[in-house]
């Protein structure tokens, strides 16, 4: 079965911020509260058309969703590129090439719109995923370090 995709649209307000919660405690299972302001500036971004947010459906069913975002690689540059924010399948519908479908969407409206590369962060404890955007062609680049500023020790 093939997917629908398309942009959000104003109606689409109470689907987002309910894809959006599975997804983030699918990623954060111990916090009970998630950023209603931040989800809230995704899609008022959208809506605005400076990020492309995008809902997926099966059957008129919500199934998932990417953010994404095609810009100049610096200021100034004539080339571009495209960084996946978000990109998320609901549980039940995993494993019938719905995530495929959508991101090769992605990739198709990323290459009409002539951005040379993709960016996109995975967790480094989901194999999954990065096996999944591995299958689709994209490779390791760069490993990214954080420390909370509170847990660092001086002296």
């Amino acid at each position: 079965m093939n997917i629908d995709v398309r942009s959000i649209n104003s109606s689409d307000r109470i689907t987002l911020e309910q894809l959006y919660a599975s997804y983030l405690k699918e990623l954060h299972p111990a916090r009970s509260q998630f950023p209603t302001e931040w989800i809230s500036n995704i899609y008022t971004q959208a809506l605005a058309g400076q990020r492309c947010l995008w809902l997926a459906f099966v059957e008129d069913n919500a199934i998932g969703f990417v953010d994404f975002k095609i810009m100049p690689c610096f200021p100034g540059s004539s080339q571009k590129y495209a960084m996946v924010f978000d990109f998320y399948i609901v549980p039940s519908q995993r494993r019938y090439g719905y995530g495929s479908q959508l991101a090769r969407f992605v990739l198709e409206e990323i290459r009409q719109q002539n951005a040379s590369s993709v960016e996109l962060n995975v967790l480094p404890e989901n194999k999954t995923a990065m096996d999944f955007w591995q299958s689709l062609g994209f490779n390791l680049r760069h490993y990214t370090l954080e420390m909370f500023v509170s847990d660092f020790k001086s002296g």
